[in-house]
């Protein structure tokens, strides 16, 4: 299926989570008049933590392709970029380290931060390098993306829907508008991920740099919190606060000695739980099901770097623009997303 073959001037959007807001910041910037839906609220879902780490995936170097990494690496370059230039307050470019664990889990982090299709986002350090860059002492060397940092994704939600040409709804609007875009936190066939923060006061013992090993760690923000997490429990869509499930996010990082002895010590304020919607593929669903539907779902753990790109993805195929992927990589999104009713 293709973009509408006239540029919207009125568009409705269902969901007002990142998907949603950046799906609505994309169309307002290009002048037109959008509605969000919003039943439950804004950022009531995965989109209201208070820190998320932005960073690509990494992938080491093989035969064959990876395209999905690719859009993902994309999508990252591409919202890092953005969210310098628009200058967000919710947003810190304070780097990310993504840390070896082992000496064999180093090589393996090697082998992902030289991967040539990622030079230009990523470096390897080792261990006194990454050190100085994290502000904390790290026994093995790291992956240092340094335009990576962590966005207090619930503020910046607020933010992009404050546009004037933006207007959110709380019921479902029953006027013809030129063009849906379903971006709701449910995905057809696809799987419901339960996860849970922490937010801790480590204080002076807080990393200068978002920490990554099998979780992530992301400096104090406004809060004055340390957040970190996440757990990962598929098939359960409570959202209760589980203090039993603190080890389970606190022992992601005990192969970094002063950090995991700083953590043991610190008190946990705060908790923070949600559901997340992630496709079979693990990459969000983003194109057109026909000409006058739009869908950006999906988005899982990922909604960070991939809810902005993908409307701004949208609104540029729907204005005929250049669009920030590559001819094969929308090929492949569109595909896909052709397929959802």
């Amino acid at each position: 299926m293709t973009p509408p073959k006239r540029p919207p001037q009125t568009v409705t959007v269902l969901g007002a989570g990142i998907a949603g807001a950046g799906a609505a910041r994309a169309f307002a910037a290009r002048g037109c008049e959008v509605k969000v839906v919003a039943p439950s609220g804004i950022a009531d879902g995965a989109s209201g933590v208070p820190s998320a780490a932005l960073r690509p995936r990494l992938w080491r170097p093989t035969a064959h392709a990876a395209p999905d990494a690719e859009i993902l690496a994309d999508a990252f370059r591409w919202t890092s970029r953005w969210l310098q230039d628009v200058a967000s307050r919710h947003f810190r470019a304070c780097g990310v380290l993504l840390c070896a664990v082992d000496a064999d889990d180093e090589v393996k982090v090697r082998d992902r931060a030289t991967n040539p299709a990622t030079a230009d986002v990523v470096q390897w350090c080792g261990a006194a390098e990454a050190s100085r860059h994290a502000g904390v002492e790290l026994p093995f060397g790291a992956a240092w993306i340094p335009t990576g940092g962590c966005v207090d994704l619930g503020g910046l939600v607020r933010e992009l829907l404050e546009d004037a040409r933006v207007t959110v709804c709380s019921q479902h609007i029953t006027e013809t508008t030129d063009l849906v875009v379903d971006a709701r936190a449910r995905v057809p066939n696809g799987e419901v991920v339960r996860g849970q923060a922490l937010g801790v006061a480590l204080g002076a013992a807080a990393p200068s740099a978002v920490i990554c090993t099998n979780g992530y760690l992301c400096p104090p923000g406004e809060d004055g919190l340390t957040w970190l997490g996440s757990t990962y429990d598929r098939h359960d869509e409570r959202t209760d606060e589980r203090p039993q499930d603190d080890h389970r996010i606190l022992d992601r990082f005990d192969a970094l000695p002063a950090l995991a002895e700083a953590l043991q010590a610190a008190p946990t304020e705060r908790r923070f739980a949600a559901v997340r919607a992630s496709t079979p593929q693990r990459i969000a669903l983003v194109g057109f099901a026909a000409p006058d539907l739009a869908v950006t779902l999906g988005h899982g753990s990922r909604g960070a770097v991939t809810g902005p790109w993908a409307g701004e993805l949208l609104a540029a195929a729907a204005f005929g623009e250049p669009l920030p992927a590559t001819p094969a990589h929308w090929a492949r999104l569109q595909s896909r997303a052709a397929q959802h009713t």
